[in-house]
């Protein structure tokens, strides 16, 4: 299928990760997944796919998005009627690059999602900010990244606090205030096996 002419005007828009692995990991973080494999969380539809193994993650738009400065984009599903009640939406996806502007320019691009603003945070580390919907693409150019990944997302828990005690400590790392003034944030600890980098925010303002 030759995929639509996207522009400025009429962004593509994040609608699709899909996650290696099977659900029983995710249920520990309370996501629950239909027949299909799949819970729609806003306007993103996470899919897990048992096929291959944790750490494996994609993203599909919509319209079709082949590729991304090389990141290959995932085959659409049909967005889940089973809609996630423990997360509210997708905060930000990470993309990891080698080069912050080379591959911005291919979200803008092939997307037609327009750079927001830049951001130095030091010690040789640069971002740069697109957005989709209430979906923020975050890239983030560091020293040690050899080429564009997708390196994992955030997700929004409007009951951050009982979310954080119901799971404890041996699923989510301390608390911590986030970036944005007023959220917290927790990640998700390598040793439950996600194979993805994920964390919990609480919601803004």
């Amino acid at each position: 299928m030759a995929e639509a002419n996207i522009s400025i005007e009429s962004p593509a828009r994040l609608v699709q990760l899909t996650v290696g692995g099977t659900s029983h990991l995710w249920q520990r973080l309370g996501l629950r997944v239909d027949d299909s494999q799949t819970c729609r969380i806003g306007q993103v539809t996470l899919q897990l796919n048992e096929g291959v193994p944790p750490g494996h993650l994609q993203w599909a738009f919509d319209p079709q998005v082949s590729s991304i400065d090389g990141i290959i984009s995932a085959s659409r599903v049909p967005d889940s009627e089973m809609v996630s009640s423990t997360f509210l939406h997708v905060d930000h996806v990470v993309v990891m690059t080698d080069s912050l502007e080379r591959t911005s320019a291919a979200i803008e691009e092939r997307t037609g999602l327009e750079l927001r603003r830049t951001r130095d945070a030091g010690k040789g580390v640069r971002q740069a900010f697109h957005r989709s919907g209430e979906v923020v693409i975050e890239v983030v150019q560091a020293p040690h990244v050899t080429e564009p990944q997708l390196w994992g997302f955030v997700l929004v828990a409007p009951r951050f606090d009982e979310v954080v005690s119901r799971l404890g400590e041996s699923v989510l790392s301390v608390p911590k205030d986030a970036v944005q003034p007023g959220r917290r944030i927790t990640t998700v600890r390598r040793e439950v096996g996600l194979g993805v980098n994920v964390a919990l925010i609480s919601p803004g303002q």
